[in-house]
């Protein structure tokens, strides 16, 4: 079992790629060989539905898509986030807010779940993680190391539950 998945939502079109150019870029900086062999792994899907299989055995995800905003801000939401706001939906018929809902019933204990959305241009058909954006994918590499460094000193600090003593 993987303890840690990082996925990007998407496809391989317009600015909805901006999720899967994410984890091409970590891929390409060897990110899950930071860590030891099997916490961390890299994942790409196309729709929200694919989620539930994924991540029902996982203790802690980050989930990268685009949303709107500026180019290439990069937020931080959590599922509560998700479900409040009326700007974002999804084309692929369930959004990633219900099934993070659905998730919330996995048995012992779902998985702790944080979205980072990259904003993109309303109707714009670029990524704002095309070639040329170095920075971004600096900027962003960091913010997702510095939330699985965060999960794993928590996850050290915290006490076992009864089911797990």
């Amino acid at each position: 079992m993987t303890e840690i998945l990082i996925i990007g939502l998407g496809s391989e079109h317009g600015a909805d790629r901006a999720g899967w150019q994410a984890i091409d870029a970590l891929q390409r900086s060897d990110f899950a060989t930071r860590f030891p062999p099997g916490l961390v792994a890299l994942l790409k899907i196309a729709s929200p539905t694919e989620l539930y299989q994924h991540l029902e055995p996982c203790r802690f995800a980050i989930l990268i898509d685009a949303m709107p905003g500026p180019p290439g801000r990069l937020t931080w939401l959590s599922a509560d986030d998700i479900r409040q706001r009326d700007d974002l939906f999804s084309v692929h018929g369930i959004g990633v807010g219900e099934m993070l809902g659905l998730l919330e019933t996995l048995p012992p204990q779902p998985p702790r779940v944080q979205v980072l959305g990259i904003g993109v241009e309303a109707g714009s058909a670029a990524s704002p993680l095309d070639a040329g954006r170095a920075a971004a994918l600096c900027l962003l590499r960091g913010r997702v190391e510095q939330a699985v460094l965060r999960f794993l000193a928590a996850s050290r600090t915290r006490q076992p539950s009864r089911n797990e003593r």
